[in-house]
């Protein structure tokens, strides 16, 4: 077992063991009330006298800690099977348990609660208060902790009046789990309410919005012994009103509905690790269940799962070879976590899973070497023991000349030491560690080409899909506007910066210099696309290089070079393309009000909670919620007149031209560039000279030539260097694309044969949903159909794109030889 102690500077400390996290002293006061004070007070009312208590788990003291503050604990026995963790907590934890295991009251017994248990029971040994703080299960030896046999012993050490409480698992990120462990309980004759507390640590380490427990007894706890007097003890720093305890046994009714449907478990059963493997979150902040609102559960209990296994019998032996190349992978988990405990696990099991079957997608999108470096430079904030790794593999790269591809062949030590590097450096630089150019296609944020620097390019590939909600911090940031930009998700990145004039553009750069005008400089807050940004004043830019962006106004798209300011060209304004970026605010929009929504409803169930230390930034993401989402108005309106229907693709301004952003073409010779400009005139640049085949034009004076020369032959250059990288990451879209069509074309399948015996308003298993099966079968096809679009526009473009290559690298030569 592995323990690691992140010491921050303001004092606080977080405890990890095994890579998980136990505890962090911001908050664990509110964990440890939640747990201990409501079943304490109850347990204080029925007894009215001395109690004997028992901790199972809770090594750490601050469960002991708790009981402590009440007279009526005459002795209270400790079970943790680890001396080192008992150790710890008497030594580097004494100030924050307030010494509870140095108490005459607390005998700590050092061995397998299990075996505890069943020998209290065995000698008829009962205790008045039970309280069960242990960590959540990692293999079926721990998850045997949450089976029926161990409520069965747990219930035999019980009082007849005794109570027990119960630490859990996240009601709306492990739904199943939760319930499962619920009826186990309820198989074992016990009678549990369920309730739950949002935990930032928790939430921020990847548990879960909220974290649930259990308080139980032999005969049902009444909702008035939880509105009576208790006998509260003191001091509290959290529950401190008998409202604020009865707002913990709320739930989303969708979250309670599942306890139908998760099967209780005996010793042996893999079920309950699967359940906790396979995460499905749910909005956290319904409150329309209440856990007290009935004497006994009046659902039904599930089906018992005993042990046979989640797979079938004869599936077992298959299953035998694939767990066989999984264990490079879990030998890899386990070194890249006890080298940074604090990674989430779940995060990081899936990271790492994705990076051994593909590494090369990874490693030739990263600057490795750089990386390496940029995070050596912050050793302050890193483990001794990783920054000693990191400079191994510093080392290393020397050696191979960058071929960071090869340097996996040094052994499991180097590959953990990667992948962690590749892991912390998409958490520490996301936008910048992956993707080195922009290029002509963006993966967008649902991994689709959006282009809305090319749309004509791009055949609105991604069109219809659903707006997304923000479960990403970057709203609730302190970063937030200073210097970075968050998008839908709430995903922060590295900030673009622009310089511009706003509504001064038009002015000559001698009007400028003559007033001594300055280009305003801007770091984009809120990133729409991977390739454009929206600014605070509503402006829609689109970076096009690293020399120039778009600014999309209501009558022209403005070609602007990126470190004078000065436009370059005045582009026609394009239908498509604005029309794409209408619809993309407009889904993003959608996206934040629902945000907004379930901020809202979160923010009325924690308003017994304003002590705590999330509690303002709660509403600090409330209001920059709404900030970001007259962002998004103010630049609809700034676009000016958007299609109210998506306009036709616009056909090439010349057979065989390739647009290289919204305006700009060059011809199928690489010969000549084409350029729309505002007035609708086309103007061609044959690298001397230009000519305009419609009419006389102003809006292209010579002296801009040479700033577009450069911006093109910058975007050409960087596309034609990523080349390789593009075309592998094509192969590896479509290659994602087949496989998500032949699951979908599996369920296709089984609802139609489900049809023959079901009604098509009986409901069925749709994802995390139940839901008619006619809507899955229309749902379904509709996917199937969104996916076949997908699946032949990367055919298309893996098709058409080593042509364009050939013509950009022929359009350079043009350039470069004036």
């Amino acid at each position: 077992m592995s323990i690691y102690v992140d010491r921050r500077v303001d004092g606080s400390l977080s405890l990890y063991i095994d890579g998980d996290l136990q505890l962090d002293t911001r908050d664990e006061r509110l964990y440890h009330e939640a747990l201990v004070l409501p079943a304490l007070a109850i347990a204080t009312r029925r007894r009215q006298g001395k109690m004997k208590a028992l901790i199972i788990g809770g090594g750490d003291g601050l469960a002991a800690r708790e009981l402590l503050k009440s007279d009526a604990i005459a002795t209270i026995d400790l079970v943790d099977y680890d001396a080192r963790i008992l150790q710890f907590a008497r030594e580097e934890l004494a100030n924050v348990n307030e010494n509870s295991l140095s108490s005459k009251r607390v005998v700590a017994h050092c061995m397998d609660a299990w075996d505890f248990v069943r020998s209290c029971a065995d000698k008829k040994t009962t205790y008045d208060l039970v309280i069960v703080d242990l960590t959540v299960p990692q293999d079926v030896a721990s998850a045997k902790f949450h089976t029926i046999e161990w409520y069965q012993l747990i219930a035999r050490t019980l009082s007849i009046d005794g109570i027990v409480a119960v630490n859990g698992a996240s009601p709306c990120q492990t739904a199943d789990a939760y319930w499962s462990i619920y009826n186990s309980m309820r198989v074992a004759g016990l009678h549990p309410r369920p309730y739950r507390i949002p935990l930032q640590s928790f939430k921020d380490y990847g548990y879960g919005p909220d974290w649930g427990f259990f308080i139980v007894a032999q005969e049902p706890i009444e909702k008035s012994e939880l509105t009576m007097d208790l006998f509260w003890v003191e001091p509290r720093h959290h529950l401190k009103l008998a409202s604020s305890v009865l707002k913990m046994f709320l739930f989303p009714e969708i979250v309670a509905a599942r306890r139908a449907l998760s099967k209780p478990t005996r010793i042996g059963s893999d079920l309950l690790l699967s359940y906790f493997n396979n995460e499905q979150s749910v909005d956290a902040s319904s409150i329309d269940w209440d856990g007290l609102g009935f004497e006994r559960d009046p659902v039904v209990l599930p089906d018992i799962d005993a042990g046979d296994g989640i797979f079938p019998a004869g599936m077992r032996s298959d299953l035998a070879s694939v767990l066989q190349v999984t264990s490079d992978q879990d030998l890899l988990f386990e070194r890249v976590t006890y080298l940074m405990p604090p990674l989430r696990r779940a995060q990081t099991k899936e990271m790492i899973a994705e990076f051994l079957r593909n590494p090369a997608r990874f490693l030739d999108g990263i600057d490795l070497s750089a990386l390496v470096t940029s995070l050596i430079a912050r050793a302050s904030e890193l483990p001794t023991i990783l920054v000693d790794e990191l400079k191994l593999l510093r080392d290393k790269i020397r050696g191979f000349l960058g071929d960071s591809t090869a340097l996996l062949k040094l052994g499991m030590r180097i590959t953990a030491i990667i992948v962690l590097v590749v892991i912390m450096g998409n958490l520490i630089y996301p936008d910048a560690a992956y993707g080195k150019g922009t290029g002509m296609h963006i993966d967008g944020l649902s991994g689709e080409p959006i282009g809305l620097s090319r749309p004509g390019h791009t055949r609105f590939a991604n069109f219809g899909a659903e707006p997304e909600m923000a479960t990403g911090d970057g709203f609730r940031n302190n970063r937030y506007n200073r210097g970075v930009s968050v998008d839908e998700r709430g995903y922060v990145y590295p900030g673009r910066t622009y310089y511009g004039y706003c509504r001064t553009y038009y002015r000559s750069p001698r009007h400028r210099r003559e007033h001594h005008e300055m280009p305003n400089q801007q770091i984009a807050p809120y990133r729409l696309t991977p390739e454009a940004d929206i600014l605070a004043d509503g402006t829609v830019v689109i970076a096009i290089s690293d020399r120039a962006y778009l600014q999309i106004r209501d009558d022209a798209s403005t070609l602007i070079d990126i470190k004078s300011a000065e436009p370059i060209v005045d582009l026609r304004r394009d239908p498509a393309q604005v029309w794409r970026i209408g619809n993309e605010i407009r889904r993003q929009r959608l996206g934040l009000l629902k945000t907004i929504d379930a901020k809202n409803k979160w923010n009325n169930w924690l308003s017994w909670m304003d002590f705590t230390p999330w509690y303002s930034e709660d509403h600090v993401e409330l209001k920059n919620l709404h900030d970001s989402l007259e962002r998004l108005n103010l630049a609809e309106k700034n676009l000016g007149t958007i299609p109210k229907e998506m306009p036709a693709v616009a056909p090439a301004p010349a057979n065989g031209a390739i647009e290289l952003f919204s305006g700009v073409w060059m011809n199928g010779s690489g010969s000549s560039l084409i350029v729309k400009t505002k007035d609708g005139s086309l103007a061609l640049f044959d690298g001397r000279q230009w000519s305009c085949k419609q009419r006389s034009t102003k809006e292209l004076p010579e002296t801009n030539t040479p700033k577009l020369k450069a911006v093109v032959l910058s975007f050409l250059n960087s596309e034609v260097k990523d080349n390789g990288a593009y075309v592998a990451r094509l192969q590896e879209n479509l290659k994602d694309a087949q496989t998500d069509r032949r699951a979908l074309e599996r369920d296709k399948a089984d609802y139609n044969a489900c049809s023959r015996n079901t009604r098509p308003t009986d409901l069925v298993e749709y994802g995390t949903l139940r839901i008619p099966l006619k809507d899955a079968v229309r749902r379904t096809q509709e996917d199937l159909d969104k996916t076949q679009q997908r699946i032949q526009l990367i055919e298309q473009q893996i098709l058409e794109w080593p042509a364009e290559i050939y013509v950009a690298r022929l359009m350079i030569d043009t350039l470069s030889k004036t």
